[in-house]
């Protein structure tokens, strides 16, 4: 039985002109601007504009398949971008072997002309040509180029002049470029039936080589794809066969292809109208039929088993069909198939962005790289992004089908920078507070909290009671929420004593008030700078979080000395998040103080490690601090305070941090107070010692063997913020305050390199 070849009307021919008349004769034919499939792009305009060039440009179809997106994406991942490495079987009516196209790509190893029964597969139609330009055209800025530019042409002559031949050349053709080492092959041919099964003998022969053959439903407008297209709806081929129709300029089925009908599953479309490729004679033609689309899937095939070469046939059409765009008017499965061929999404990862900790490719054993991420604190500053990211950028993962990509975690990690002083918290507060009490005779009272926004529409972040540099640190902040107190004094029961507890409070025992005293002093003297994570968002990662406490107090020695005991926690809207036992001892003007905190739900020093950076179990920090108001001289105060903690973090066997050493944290203040004048200093909580050991995978091969890097990381920031402030205030009267200050702020979060924050303030103060 004969068979035809598919090719309906040429429209524009340039003979002889070379690439840019070639490139411009195929631009002209309209300017309607064809469908094209919908994606989340991940790669940048700049990354996509180094592939749309005049080239690229002269043949619309790679655009309406997004080429140049696939290509940058490959690049960003380090994979071959075109093909390279794998054989394209073009089985045709031959191909022009010196045309610039096609020469550079072209293998005469496997080529041969079973028409004329030699080893010289001249091209004496152009189809063959044309389709080989299609799928595999070189990319040499000119003329045109492929899908699949790098990949190598094995060219099976098994049409005549006419564009006709015989079945059984044809499965001969099949099964030479499958000897070959073909691993994708073009069949932009057809005819109402196979005529004695040799179609379906030679392509049971390529999928016994794990080869995938994609063929042309025809061009006759009819319901159902001819041979050796139909083949796709054989179960004894599923997933080695693909049946490719026509898409019109417009986006639309070309009005002469063929649908998938019976082939659905495994069917698809792609631009075969007025297709601009190579011809013999040095030539470039523009061409309509489903022959022209069969070659854009064919060269997305060898792109893809260039990347990825270890991907089965089933594999690559899978990915093919199930990342084909089916979102468009007028869709139909019994006509489009599974849709439009989209090369971008194709390469995209698929299912589940694994990160394995394993040794081996296995879907189940590791962890979401979607889902994973680090909010880390200003306690860590800079130190994730700049000491452990840079470890981690080999890292990879992989998709359902095991194909692997670069992790970028560096981009998991969100560095918090903390806020820079801003005077619009004291000139614009938009909350308001007021404090309701409840005397329950003379040694108890209870206090309701009840906070709001005074513009409830436009509530914002500067909604604080009171200015200060390190908002985490803030005594005197009340979380924008209600809540309430009890404190009783309980001098019937134990002399010198008090107990209470509270609910969205902070700290409602042994409080100091500085707040005359400049603004650092409001942060970085009174309050314990651990208990600052029980009332904080983890990195701004949820909202604040309800805070719980109960206290007692116990003074001595005519109250020259005390005992201080607290229990506080803290809960997001369902579960425990920080919890701390605080112990204190005050005597004269020393005041010292130890506790444990626990973290929990993933939280790490106020960070939030999710995902593949999690770490079992809690985190516990032992601290302690001490902290001085001593008067120096008859006007002279001197104020100071350093706090020191150890934090145990557990490693995760499974996960990117297998081992944390102890985690050292300080902070530090010291200030000069002169009658109404003022110096302070400060440095806040910042981690100075600790590593964490990584391990994670950096490729994998063939055979889905995962291999692993591992390696130290420092976790103390390069960055070390440190405050200055000068401040003057003056009572004009009883009732009349002014004041001057002026602070710096340098390597604000513990950020190296980060802007200093400067900020000079003139306050007024009136009471009625």
């Amino acid at each position: 039985m004969r068979i035809s070849l598919f090719v309906l009307t040429i429209f524009l021919a340039s003979c002889g002109g070379g690439g840019g008349g070639g490139g411009g004769g195929g631009g002209s034919t309209t300017s309607t601007t064809p469908t094209s499939s919908t994606w989340i792009s991940s790669v940048s305009t700049a990354q996509v504009d180094v592939y749309e060039t005049t080239e690229y440009n002269a043949q619309w179809g790679l655009n309406t398949i997004n080429a140049a997106e696939a290509y940058a994406l490959l690049v960003a991942n380090s994979k071959t971008v075109a093909g390279s490495g794998v054989k394209i079987g073009i089985i045709d009516t031959g191909v022009q072997t010196t045309h610039v196209e096609i020469a550079s790509n072209y293998t005469s190893s496997g080529s041969y002309d079973y028409v004329n029964g030699d080893s010289n597969p001249s091209d004496d139609n152009y189809h063959g040509t044309h389709v080989a330009s299609t799928a595999a055209g070189v990319k040499d800025n000119s003329g045109m180029h492929g899908v699949a530019y790098n990949a190598t042409i094995i060219a099976e002559k098994v049409l005549d002049s006419s564009g006709s031949g015989w079945n059984s050349d044809i499965a001969d053709g099949i099964s030479g470029a499958v000897t070959a080492g073909a691993k994708v092959i073009n069949l932009s041919i057809g005819g109402s039936s196979d005529g004695g099964s040799y179609l379906k003998t030679a392509l049971t022969t390529a999928k016994n080589s794990d080869v995938l053959s994609v063929a042309a439903t025809g061009n006759y407008g009819a319901s159902q794809p001819d041979y050796p297209a139909y083949y796709a709806s054989d179960s004894s081929l599923t997933g080695y066969v693909l049946a490719v129709g026509a898409l019109a300029y417009d986006g639309s089925i070309a009005s002469y292809s063929n649908y998938c009908g019976d082939a659905k599953s495994y069917c698809l479309v792609a631009p075969g109208s007025s297709i601009y490729a190579a011809i013999p004679t040095d030539s470039y033609l523009t061409i309509n039929g489903t022959s022209m689309a069969t070659p854009h899937v064919a060269g997305a095939a060898a792109v893809l088993r260039g990347a990825w070469t270890f991907l089965t046939a089933p594999q690559v059409s899978q990915i093919l069909l199930s990342t084909a765009n089916s979102d468009f008017a007028g869709y139909s499965e019994t006509i489009y198939g599974q849709g439009i061929l989209d090369l971008y999404a194709a390469v995209q990862a698929q299912g589940q962005n694994t990160l394995g900790y394993g040794t081996s490719v296995v879907s189940s054993s590791g962890y979401d790289v979607a889902t994973s991420s680090i909010s880390s604190s200003t306690i860590f500053g800079d130190a994730f992004a700049s000491n452990v990211a840079p470890q981690l950028s080999s890292a990879i993962f992989y998709d359902d089908y095991g194909r692997d990509y670069k992790a970028f975690l560096g981009n998991k990690i969100i560095t918090n920078r903390g806020h820079a002083y801003d005077a619009s918290s004291l000139m614009f507060n938009n909350t308001s507070y007021k404090t309701v009490p409840l005397n329950l005779g003379s040694r108890a009272q209870m206090r309701f909290n009840v906070a709001d926004y005074k513009n409830p529409e436009a509530p914002n972040e500067l909604g604080l009671k009171y200015a200060t540099l390190d908002r985490s640190q803030d005594p005197q902040r009340i979380n924008a929420g209600n809540g309430f107190s009890f404190t009783k004094n309980s001098s019937e029961i134990l002399p010198n004593s008090k107990f209470g507890f509270a609910f969205n409070f902070d700290e409602i025992s042994a409080q100091q008030n500085f707040a005359n005293s400049g603004f650092i002093l409001q942060s970085a003297f009174a309050a314990n700078p651990y208990q600052s994570f029980l009332n904080q968002s983890s990195s701004g990662l949820q909202n604040s979080r309800k805070f719980n406490q109960a206290f007692f107090d116990q003074s001595f020695l005519q109250k020259k000395m005390a005992l201080r005991f607290s229990y506080q926690e803290s809960r997001d809207a369902t579960t425990k998040q920080n919890q701390l036992l605080d112990f204190g001892l005050t005597f004269k003007s020393l005041s010292f103080s130890f506790g444990n905190l626990t973290e929990f739900q993933n939280n790490i020093l106020n960070s939030k490690n999710l995902g593949a950076f999690e770490s079992p179990g809690n985190t516990k920090t032992s601290y302690f601090k001490i902290s001085l108001k001593e008067k120096l001289f008859k006007d002279l105060q001197l104020l100071a305070n350093f706090s020191e903690g150890v934090s145990k973090i557990n490693g995760n066997e499974r996960g990117i941090f297998r081992e944390f050493s102890d985690i050292r944290s300080r902070s530090f203040s010291v200030a000069l107070l002169w009658q109404n004048f003022g110096v302070n200093y400060f440095e806040p909580m910042r981690v100075y010692r600790g590593k964490v050991k990584f391990d994670i995978p950096i490729a994998r091969d063939d055979a889905g063997n995962l291999y692993r890097y591992q390696g130290m990381a420092s976790l103390a920031p390069q960055g070390r913020e440190r405050d200055l402030e000068v401040f003057y205030f003056h009572d004009l009267n009883d009732s009349s305050q002014i004041k001057f200050s002026f602070l710096t702020q340098r390597q604000a979060a513990n950020i190296k390199g980060a802007p200093t924050n400067l900020l000079a303030m003139i306050g007024y103060k009136k009471m009625w």
